[in-house]
């Protein structure tokens, strides 16, 4: 039985909406540059000052900042906003690195890949873009406001409608013509094992495809074809199909009359948005053009559980407050070096060593009713602080949402109080990274991660 869908919202075009409501307004002054490694005070600084080659490039990225500041006073605002985000982000993820056993060993080389797009990126901000399907979503960036915007619900744009069947035998009775042996032997050797079959269709253009979502890491594995006379014969995959996994969604679609293949991959730990696209002639896939976006984010509350007793509104306030402390400069000192009295110190010591062996840790507490249905484990990268929940001082521990190697944004914050000698959990609040207001774009070399 086939289930009618009226077209798959573009995971990252339909966030166009994401601008207005909560985003405070860009900070005056430009961010800082690089860093001064004489005064290091961190484990990142201190990462980024051992290691000469990203050394290097962190001083190749403030020059690159400085540069992109002249060339673009219109957008200084926005510009400044978007590289403390980046500052911030870039110490979250190294910091990730670093903790991680499995990581540490290469944090340096993936650090400086961080350094490297982030270099490309100052370099291209506000610069003409090349491809008309990339340069019309860039209007639609520009104009974006509170209403949102999608580029391609604009005139002269449309999006293969989708259908999907529960079975490969049920797809192919509903192909749009008669496939060719040739097409029929591409099925069978794609399409293998379980899993949905979706079939999208461009009617005008006469050309569509197929794809089945399977794996651990969704990963979309599609089959093409154009319509030659009352035939269906198949035509190239382009890189833009291939390897579209988890946060990486593929689409066709026909803009100004032009069939193009679409990538949007959202950003993990950061509100941003790629977008890469190639055009179809008629008998081949162009080249891609890659277009980045970023946005800027709003912190809120996602979902909370609170134990019997506990002043839920208060643990929610307080949860917040932590993270937009943590999120400003997600390193291990930021909540750690609260203000903790002398005579809460030797309680706090005891939370913690505890909290070494202690599975009750290993997760976001949900001890009344369970809210919060998304990744719940916390990773390598959760610190541990001394939290205040009204007069009292528990453990509190903030991180990503983790199930395996999978990692969300936002922040999950769980408070604990000691019970003798247990860790007797209290609260924990799951704060959401909304992406806010549109700040800069930038067209880039094109990057895919086949799979």
């Amino acid at each position: 039985m086939g289930h009618s869908k009226t077209g798959r919202i573009l995971a990252g075009l339909a966030c166009l909406a994401f601008a207005g409501a909560g985003t405070a307004a860009p900070a005056p002054n430009a961010a800082p540059a690089a860093i001064a490694c004489g005064r290091a005070a961190n484990a990142v600084q201190r990462l980024v000052c051992t290691d000469a080659p990203v050394r290097a490039l962190d001083a190749q990225m403030a020059g690159a900042y400085a540069s992109a500041l002249r060339r673009l006073p219109a957008q200084r605002d926005a510009l400044v906003r978007d590289q403390r985000n980046w500052l911030a982000e870039r110490d979250d993820q190294a910091w990730a690195l670093r903790a991680d056993p499995a990581t540490a060993a290469t944090a340096g080389a993936e650090l400086a890949r961080i350094y490297r797009e982030r270099i490309a990126f100052l370099g291209h901000a506000g610069e003409a873009i090349a491809s008309p399907v990339l340069a019309r979503l860039d209007q639609a960036l520009s104009a974006v406001d509170a209403q949102g915007g999608d580029v391609l619900t604009a005139p002269g744009a449309e999006v293969a409608q989708e259908q999907r069947y529960d079975s490969q035998a049920e797809l192919l009775a509903h192909l749009p013509g008669k496939p060719t042996d040739a097409l029929s032997h591409r099925f069978d050797q794609d399409f293998v094992g379980a899993g949905d079959r979706t079939l999208a269709w461009l009617p005008q253009a006469g050309v569509g495809g197929a794809y089945v979502v399977q794996g651990t890491a969704d990963c979309a594995y599609w089959v093409l074809f154009a319509r030659e006379g009352g035939q269906l014969v198949p035509i190239d995959t382009p890189d833009t199909l291939a390897g579209n996994c988890w946060n990486t969604q593929g689409h066709l679609a026909e803009v100004d009359r032009q069939v193009v293949a679409l990538q949007v991959t959202r950003g993990l730990l950061d509100p941003s948005q790629d977008w890469q696209v190639q055009a179809w002639d008629g008998r081949s896939w162009g080249r891609a053009a890659h277009l980045r976006a970023r946005f800027d984010h709003v912190l809120r509350i996602d979902a909370a559980s609170c134990a019997t007793g506990v002043d839920c509104a208060a643990a929610k306030a307080a949860a917040l407050d932590y993270a937009r402390r943590h999120d400003r400069e997600p390193l291990p000192q930021t909540l750690a070096d609260a203000a903790l009295p002398a005579a809460g110190q030797a309680r706090y010591a005891r939370m913690r060593a505890l909290a070494k062996s202690a599975d009750a840790v290993a997760q976001l507490p949900q001890p009344g009713q369970r809210t919060y249905h998304g990744l719940d484990g916390y990773g390598s990268e959760a610190v541990f602080f001394p939290a205040r929940l009204g007069d009292e001082w528990v453990l509190g521990r903030i991180g990503h949402g983790h199930v395996g190697w999978r990692v969300a944004g936002g922040w999950l914050v769980g408070f604990w109080r000691l019970d003798g000698d247990r860790l007797v959990p209290l609260a924990g609040v799951a704060v959401a990274s909304n992406p806010g207001g549109f700040l800069l774009a930038a067209p880039l070399a094109p990057a895919f991660e086949h799979h």
